[in-house]
This record gives C-alpha cells, sequence and structure tokens, in this order.
C-alpha cells in the first residue's frame, strides 16, 4: 500500500510528516537518523531493528519508537509489514516530557490494536481531510495515544480502563465499548472505577478531554474551537464550552484569546529587543 507525505504544517505545534499503513518494509539502514519523530507498529511478518547499536528482534504486534536523529536499521522477510507516523513540532518535547518517554525504544507485549487502528484512520482519512488544524489534532491524539500504550505497565483491571478512556478519548465512548475487554461486571466497574479514583467513568472521560483540549489551546490559541472540540470528542460545541468553563472558571474562547495576548506580547517584546540591540549596535 502506498503512504502520505506532507508539506511540514510549521504553522502548528504537531504535524504529520507521513503516514502508512500496511506497509511493505524495504530493508533501511539510516546511520544518521531521520529529521522526524516516528512511531511504529509491526502490522505483519518477522524482523530486526538496530537502534544506536542495540538490535532486538520484530515480530506482528511489536510497536518502536524511533526518535529524530537516532541511528538505525530495520528489515525482516518477506511479510513483513509496518504501519506507521511520522511527525514534528515543538509541541513533540512536551509530550515525551509528559509521557517520561527517554530515547527511541521497542515495545512488546502490548495492546497494539489500538495505536494500529488509530494510525489506520489517521491514514484513511488523509485524502479528505482538509482542515490542517484538526490534521494536527488527530496527529497529536494518535502520538499521545501510542504512548499511553507502549509505556503501559502491570495494571489493575480498573486501571486498565481508565487508560483505555486516556488512549480513545478523541473518539464516541460507550460503557459497552470498555466492558467488551473488562472481565467483570458493570456494577463492579462503576463501584471499583469511583472508589480507584473518587469519580465516575464518564466524569474521567470528560475531565480527559478537556485537559487535552486545554493543552491545544495553550499552544496554538488561533485552532478553531470547533476543530479543538471535535478532536477531543466533544460533538457538540456549546457543550463543549460549557462544561470547559464551569471546570476551569472561563471559557474556551478567552482562554484562547489570553493565550494569543501573551503570545503577541512576547512577540512584541522580541521585536523590541531586536531594535534596541540594532540601536546600541
Amino acid at each position: 500500500m502506498k503512504t502520505y507525505t506532507f508539506n511540514a504544517k510549521k504553522l502548528f505545534p504537531i504535524y504529520p510528516v507521513t503516514v502508512g499503513f500496511n506497509f511493505e518494509q524495504d530493508d533501511i539502514n539510516r546511520p544518521l537518523g531521520v529529521d522526524m519523530e516516528q512511531i511504529f507498529v509491526v502490522s505483519g511478518g518477522i524482523g530486526s531493528i538496530s537502534i544506536d547499536g542495540s538490535r532486538s528482534a520484530l515480530e506482528r504486534g511489536d510497536m518502536f519508537f524511533l526518535s529524530k536523529g537516532v541511528a538505525h536499521s530495520y528489515s525482516g522477510d518477506a511479510d513483513f509489514r509496518t504501519t506507521f507516523l511520522g511527525f514534528d513540532g515543538e509541541l513533540c518535547h512536551s509530550i515525551f516530557e509528559h509521557y517520561g518517554v527517554k530515547s527511541s525504544s521497542v515495545y512488546k507485549g502490548k495492546n497494539f490494536e489500538l495505536s494500529l487502528l488509530q494510525i489506520k484512520e489517521l491514514y484513511d482519512g488523509t485524502e479528505s481531510m482538509t482542515d490542517s488544524a484538526l490534521l494536527s489534532a488527530n496527529t497529536y491524539r494518535t502520538v499521545a495515544a501510542f504512548f499511553v500504550e507502549a509505556l503501559k505497565k502491570e495494571r489493575t483491571p480498573t486501571e486498565l480502563v481508565r487508560d483505555y478512556i486516556e488512549a480513545s478519548f478523541g473518539k464516541p465512548l460507550t460503557l459497552a465499548d470498555i466492558m467488551e475487554f473488562y472481565p467483570y461486571s458493570k456494577a463492579k466497574l462503576c463501584r471499583d472505577f469511583s472508589a480507584r479514583y473518587g469519580i465516575t467513568i464518564f466524569e474521567m472521560l470528560t475531565k480527559i478531554r478537556l485537559d487535552h483540549a486545554r493543552t491545544m489551546l495553550k499552544i496554538d490559541p488561533c485552532m478553531k474551537l470547533k476543530a479543538v472540540a471535535a478532536a477531543c470528542g466533544f460533538n457538540d460545541t456549546s457543550y463543549f464550552c460549557k462544561m470547559y468553563k464551569r471546570v476551569y472558571g472561563r471559557t474556551p474562547d478567552s482562554e484562547r484569546q489570553r493565550r494569543g495576548f501573551e503570545h503577541k506580547v512576547d512577540k512584541t517584546s522580541t521585536k523590541r529587543n531586536e531594535v534596541t540591540k540594532a540601536n546600541n549596535s
């Protein structure tokens, strides 16, 4: 299958560079790495990968992350296929810091299907995607979901539910969706979840969605509220604004204007400093 390559949308805090689904993978050897961040799911066959001289075997379901500029090579058998997303932007550092990502790594024994599905959704929607801001938001969601799963340690069933919500915040989510992998009853889930986190499942889902929305507004004050709401799983922009004000004490529009003003002040200060330097030289 083909891959898609994008012109870098450097106006946005995170943007896709290239995306591929179930790609028939050639042998790769990049001693200088590449100028983007990359996440992969092995979607077929077997192979091996070397990252900075450290080699690991690869099989279907393995996930790996390649950081910008890190030497790597990988190859596999005739059935070796990968599903991947290459991305870049100033938000990458914050994402890595938030999830504790310190270096390129291979992740085994994870629930790779969710990442595979989300990269596929990004891939399938590429040709019809005309809103660059929404494309940026979907890239953020896909990368965040990848690291939620990749860095997951042993969890109780209740904690796994919380992780699933974190990884799926951008799409419609029902209790029936959760019950497909939760091994006990609905009553036990709701009781144990509230005991563990102090709030209900759907209060947690709303909180996570709003937290991600607030991050987007801080990083990119120019992003349309409709795009932010949609990327964070809110079908109704009015409801999104209502909930945002209830939680944060201000509307998302006022948050955006405030951030935009701060950004404008920073640019003005920079320009003033440049003029001062020029006058003093």
